[in-house]
C-alpha cells in the first residue's frame, strides 16, 4: 500500500512477493501516464510479478462524478468493477459522514453505478476474476518531485548513516555472537519511521527535521554502543598495543582506515600480522594509513618504529606554470610567483588542479594511458594549454531556479547555472606518504564551502570532502539555489547506470534528475567514472557529465531547508571496463561502511566464540553479502543479492560444523534446509536476486 510514493523501484516486486504480497496499490507514478491504467501486472527486474492496482487519487470526496468517472474510467479498461479512495485529509483521514450520508443517497438514485464501501483485496479478486487482458510493465517507474531526492540535507544524511551504522552494528554483533536485536529494533524502527515521504524527502514543516535530529543522535548512540561491544570481542587475541582493524563486509578490502587519536611517532611502517606492510602517516584525526583485512575479518598491525627500511617519499602537490601563450594562464596568473596550477603525480594518476578553483583541468590514468581532461595537452609535455570547465573534474556550480511552488517537491525552471572557476584559495594540508591532501576554500555570497581533494598511493580513486557553511535562503522572491559537483571525462561510451535497492539501473544520459542510492556511473564497456557519495540521493547524466546535486534550499513548507552547516564526501572512481569489472558495487558499500580501527589497551586470548563465525564467498564477485544479523528467532542471518545483473553461482563458506541452514524469505520465515557439507552451501542466483539464508 504505498499511495504517495514519487516513484517505484524495478526490485520492489521481488522483496514484495518475498513476504507473501501478490498486490500493490500506489497513486502516484502509473506507468499507464495520461491513460492511468487502473490495474496491470508489474514485473520487478527480475521478472517477479505483482498485480498492481491504481487510482486517480488517493483522498477526497464522495461526489457523484467521482463514481461516474471511475466506472467509465474502468469500463474503457474492459473491467466491470472500478475503485474510488476517499478521506479527508492529506496523509490519511478517515471518511467524513457527509460523505457516507452522500453514498447512501446514491445507492438509492437510478442511473449511477453501483457502489459500496469495499477492500482493495475485493477490488483485486474482482479484477482477477474479469479474466480482462491486463496491461505489463517492467522495471521501474517513472518519478516526479526530483527536489525530494536533495531537499533538507540534514535527513537524507540522517537516513544514510543511520542505515550504515546499524546495518555494521548488526554485521559486528552477528561475528562476536551477540545478540543485540531487542536493543537495536527500537533504533531501526526510528531510521523507518523517518523515511516517511514527508520527512525523508524533505517537504514536512521545520518541527518534522528538530525530532529527526533527536531520533538520529538515540540510533547513533545505540549502534555505537553495539559495534564498541562487538568491537572489543572481535579483537581477542591481538596483541596489546597492536591497532585492530574490521572489517565490516563480506569481501576482503584493501582501504583507507584512521585509528582515532594517535599520539605515536609517524610517519611510520604498520605491519599486519598476515604480512602486509603499509606507510602510515599522522592525519587531523589520528594515524592514516592503507589497510588490507579479510571478509568479515579482524587483523591486528603494529607500528614498525625501529623498521630500517626507508619510507615511501611524501607525494607533493607541486606548482606548476602552463606555456606562456596560454590566455587562460595569463588571467589566472597576476604575480608570474605564484604558479596556477598543481601537479599531482602518484603511480596511478597524473593530475593538475587549479589553484584558484580546486578544479582538475588535466587528469591522466596512468594504469592504461588514458586521458579523461585536459586541453591543448602537448605530446610529450606536462603542460596545459588552457583549462574549460566543460570538461573537467569537480567544478562546483550553483544553478538557480526561479521562484514556484511547492518549492521542496519541483525541480523547476533552472535559469543561471554558474561554475565557481575564480577567487578561491588553495592550500596542501596534508602531505605523506600515504595520502596527499589539498584544501580549496570558495567564498560564494554569503556562504562559505571548503573543499578536501585527497590523493592516495595506494588507491586508485580520488576523495573529497566538502564541508559548506550554506547560507543560500531560497524564497519567493529569488528562488531556489542549488549547489552541485560536476564531473565531465572523455569517454568512449555514455552508459549512466544508478544504484536502487539491490540492483541497479541503466537510464538516459539526457540531464534528468534522477534519484540512486550510494553510486553512479558513466561509461561503457572499455572505461567509465563512477561517483560514490555516503549521504546523498540526486544525480543527473549528461553526455559524459555526471552531477551530483549536493544541496537545495527549497522554501516550502520550512523557509530554512538546508541553511546551516553540513560535511559531504564523496569519491570519484575512475576505472578500466565497465562498472561491474571495477566492482563499483564494492567500492560504494565500503565507502558508506569504512573499515574500524582501535587500539588494543587490554590484549586477550582468542575465544572460541569469536572464530565461529565468519562467512565468505566464493565464486561469482557480483553476489555480495549486504548485512549479517541475529535472527528473531534464532541462529543468524546472512542476507545476499546480486549485484550486476547476471545469472551465476556461489559458495557460502565459513558456517559452524553441524549447522542447519535455511532458505528464509525477508522476514525470515524458514521456507526449505538447504544442504550444507564441510561448513558451505551452493546457493544459485538469478539476475539482481536477493536471497535470506539463516544459520541455526
Amino acid at each position: 500500500m504505498a499511495p504517495d510514493t514519487f516513484g517505484h523501484a524495478g526490485n520492489l516486486p521481488q522483496l514484495a512477493a518475498s513476504v507473501g504480497a501478490t498486490r500493490y496499490y500506489h497513486h502516484r507514478a502509473n506507468p499507464g501516464q495520461a491513460d492511468q491504467w487502473p490495474a496491470y501486472w508489474w514485473e520487478g527486474q527480475d521478472g517477479t510479478r505483482l498485480l498492481a492496482l491504481s487510482t486517480h487519487t488517493y483522498n477526497g470526496d464522495i461526489l457523484a462524478r467521482d463514481l461516474a468517472e471511475a466506472a467509465i474510467k474502468g469500463l474503457r479498461h474492459g473491467l466491470s468493477h472500478s475503485l474510488h479512495f476517499h478521506g479527508i485529509g492529506d496523509h490519511g483521514g478517515g471518511p467524513a459522514r457527509q460523505n457516507m450520508q452522500a453514498l447512501r443517497r446514491f445507492q438509492q438514485r437510478a442511473l449511477l453505478p453501483s457502489a459500496q464501501c469495499s477492500t482493495l483485496a475485493a477490488y483485486g479478486d474482482a479484477v482477477l476474476r474479469s479474466n480482462v487482458r491486463l496491461p505489463t510493465y517492467r522495471g521501474e517507474s517513472s518519478t516526479i518531485f526530483e527536489g525530494c531526492y536533495t531537499t533538507h540535507a540534514d535527513t537524507k544524511r540522517y537516513n544514510r548513516q543511520g542505515e550504515n551504522l546499524l546495518c555494521t552494528a548488526d554485521t559486528l554483533a552477528a561475528l562476536a555472537g551477540h545478540d543485540r536485536n531487542d536493543a537495536l529494533r527500537p533504533a531501526w524502527r526510528h531510521v523507518l519511521f523517518n523515511q516517511f515521504h514527508d520527512i525523508l524527502d524533505g517537504s514536512a514543516i521545520h518541527e518534522a527535521y528538530v525530532k529527526n535530529a533527536e531520533d538520529f543522535a538515540e540510533v547513533a548512540a545505540t549502534a555505537q554502543a553495539t559495534i564498541d561491544g562487538a568491537l572489543a570481542a572481535l579483537a581477542q587475541g591481538i596483541a596489546h598495543g597492536q591497532i585492530a582493524v574490521t572489517n565490516p563486509l563480506g569481501w576482503e578490502r584493501e582501504d583507507w582506515v584512521i585509528l582515532p587519536g594517535y599520539a605515536g611517532p609517524a610517519p611510520v611502517w604498520l605491519v599486519g600480522e598476515h604480512g602486509h606492510r603499509t606507510p602510515g602517516q599522522r592525519c587531523e584525526s589520528g594515524l592514516g594509513f592503507v589497510a588490507r583485512v579479510p571478509a568479515f575479518g579482524t587483523v591486528g598491525y603494529r607500528v614498525a618504529t625501529a623498521d630500517p627500511a626507508p619510507l615511501p617519499a611524501d607525494l607533493e602537490a607541486i606548482p606548476a606554470f602552463a606555456p606562456t601563450d596560454s590566455r587562460e594562464s595569463n588571467m589566472l596568473t597576476a604575480n608570474a610567483a605564484e604558479p596556477p596550477y598543481l601537479l599531482i603525480e602518484t603511480d596511478i594518476f597524473r593530475a593538475y588542479l587549479r589553484r584558484d578553483s580546486g578544479i582538475l583541468v588535466s587528469f591522466v590514468d596512468k594504469r592504461v594511458s588514458r586521458e579523461l581532461v585536459g586541453y591543448g595537452m602537448r605530446r610529450g609535455s606536462d603542460y596545459l594549454d588552457s583549462a574549460r570547465p566543460d570538461l573537467a573534474l569537480h567544478v562546483l556550480q550553483l544553478a538557480e531556479e526561479h521562484p514556484h511552488s511547492m518549492s521542496a517537491w519541483h525541480l523547476d525552471e533552472v535559469h543561471t547555472e554558474r561554475s565557481l572557476l575564480r577567487g578561491a584559495q588553495t592550500r596542501v594540508v596534508e602531505a605523506g606518504s600515504a595520502r596527499l591532501v589539498i584544501e580549496t576554500r570558495h567564498q560564494l555570497r554569503r556562504s562559505t564551502i571548503v573543499q578536501r581533494t585527497i590523493f592516495y598511493r595506494d588507491l586508485p580513486r580520488l576523495d573529497f570532502e566538502t564541508s559548506v557553511d550554506w547560507q543560500e535562503l531560497g524564497n519567493a522572491t529569488e528562488g531556489v539555489p542549488n549547489l552541485k559537483a560536476a564531473f565531465t571525462a572523455r569517454l568512449p561510451e555514455s552508459e549512466a547506470w544508478f544504484e536502487t535497492p539491490f540492483a541497479a539501473v541503466r537510464r538516459p544520459c539526457d540531464g534528468q534528475e534522477v534519484p540512486a542510492l550510494r553510486w553512479a556511473d558513466v561509461g561503457g564497456a572499455e572505461y567509465g567514472i563512477a561517483l560514490l557519495n555516503d549521504s546523498k540521493y540526486g544525480y543527473d547524466a549528461l553526455g559524459n557529465r555526471l552531477r551530483l546535486t549536493l544541496l537545495r534550499s527549497g522554501y516550502e513548507p520550512d523557509a530554512i531547508s538546508d541553511v546551516g552547516k553540513h560535511t559531504i564526501r564523496y569519491s570519484l572512481v575512475p576505472h578500466p571496463g565497465d562498472w561491474r569489472a571495477a566492482g563499483v558495487a564494492r567500492l560504494a558499500a565500503g565507502f558508506n561502511q569504512p573499515l574500524l580501527a582501535r587500539l588494543v589497551s587490554t590484549a586477550q586470548p582468542a575465544s572460541a566464540a569469536s572464530s565461529t563465525w565468519r562467512p565468505e564467498l566464493r565464486g561469482a564477485e557480483a553476489v555480495l553479502i549486504a548485512c549479517l544479523k541475529h535472527a528473531h528467532d534464532g541462529g543468524r542471518v546472512v542476507r545476499l543479492y546480486e549485484s550486476a545483473g547476471a545469472t551465476c553461482e556461489v559458495e557460502l563458506r565459513g558456517l559452524p560444523g553441524g549447522a542447519r541452514v535455511w532458505e528464509a524469505n525477508l522476514v525470515e520465515d524458514r521456507l526449505r534446509q538447504l544442504h550444507a557439507h564441510n561448513g558451505a552451501v551452493r546457493l544459485a542466483f538469478q539476475p539482481w536476486q536477493v536471497r535470506t539464508v539463516v544459520v541455526e
